[in-house]
């Protein structure tokens, strides 16, 4: 009997990997619009005439989402001693089998929170993985073992990301400063790099992690 495609599949010794699918119009944008943005922002930086303002717009706008689509995709979720949910650039979310409390459509529901995973094509596959790590893990505590060890994968922070495209943002920011705004436009920077550090930092977690 032909063995069934499973959604997960083991991976560097004990991890079984599950890899999220979306939809082509999302991977395109994941690969496109970084690479869209850059090329856009260094040409413009580079030309020797003063561009308009409307065009600067589009860049700032264009970079923002950029920005945002790492807390929208989910690069692959990992079931080993823990689920964890890995990001582009971002840090890892990690939960216990005694958080998971269901798996749906839009997302993985733990500790009272919802954990947004973008628009999964295969979220059916991902809900029945969980659902066999959640009884794997469930059964293996109950027959009194050692309780979890430290998480051995290193986590990556996240101020440094939102350092970046604050630094981008507020250079943006700089080119769009109307003339009648008499403001030093190192303050402007500084506002601008300011917002985003605390949205990346504190608010967008909260959402998306």
């Amino acid at each position: 009997m032909a063995a069934a495609a499973r959604p997960a599949r083991m991976n560097d010794g004990d991890a079984r990997v599950f890899r999220p699918r979306y939809s082509l119009g999302l991977r395109i944008a994941r690969l496109g619009l970084p690479i869209v943005f850059f090329s856009a922002l260094t040409v413009a930086a580079a030309l020797p005439i003063q561009l308009p303002g409307s065009i600067w717009l589009v860049l700032f706008a264009m970079g923002v989402i950029t920005s945002l689509l790492p807390f929208l995709i989910v690069r692959d979720i990992l079931l080993v001693e823990r689920l964890v949910i890995r990001r582009f650039l971002l840090p890892e979310t990690v939960l216990t089998h005694l958080e998971i409390e269901s798996v749906d459509a839009l997302g993985i529901v733990a500790g009272g929170r919802r954990i947004p995973l973008g628009r999964l094509k295969n979220h059916d596959d991902l809900a029945g993985a969980v659902k066999r790590w959640t009884a794997a893990r469930t059964l293996k505590a109950s027959g009194g073992r050692a309780p979890l060890a430290q998480w051995p994968y290193p986590a990556r922070g996240i101020g440094g990301y939102a350092s970046i495209w604050g630094i981008i943002l507020g250079l943006i920011s700089i080119v769009l400063q109307p003339a009648w705004l008499h403001v030093d436009s190192r303050w402007v920077m500084g506002v601008v790099f300011f917002c985003v550090y605390i949205l990346f930092v504190y608010v967008l977690p909260r959402r998306f992690m």
